[in-house]
């Protein structure tokens, strides 16, 4: 059996299967208090690797449309948006009052 080339530019690892992807046509990113502001552009379903680390302890807030956060190549935060947007995700890393978060 010939092994498989994996492409790390185009190809992510996660524990979960994302089917129907389209490529995001921009997305920008900065960070601000705590928050991570994502601006997409795209005409489907999308997933967007930040160069964030990975943590339980995000959430997303200030969308309209469905939204997901998982782990991506192990350490990485993916987006996984459907529509285009500005999409606010909140960084709570307080060790007294969030102690289940990684």
């Amino acid at each position: 059996m010939a092994a498989e080339r994996f492409d790390a530019l185009r190809e992510v690892v996660t524990d979960q299967e994302l089917n129907g992807l389209v490529p995001v046509v921009a997305a920008g990113f900065s960070a601000e208090s705590g928050k991570v502001i994502v601006d997409v552009t795209t005409t489907g379903r999308s997933l967007i690797v930040l160069p964030v680390e990975y943590s339980s302890c995000m959430s997303v807030s200030s969308v309209a449309a469905p939204v997901k956060l998982l782990r991506v190549n192990y350490l990485l935060t993916g987006l996984v948006v459907s529509e285009t947007g500005r999409y606010t995700i909140d960084v709570k890393r307080n060790l007294y009052t969030f102690n289940t978060c990684f």
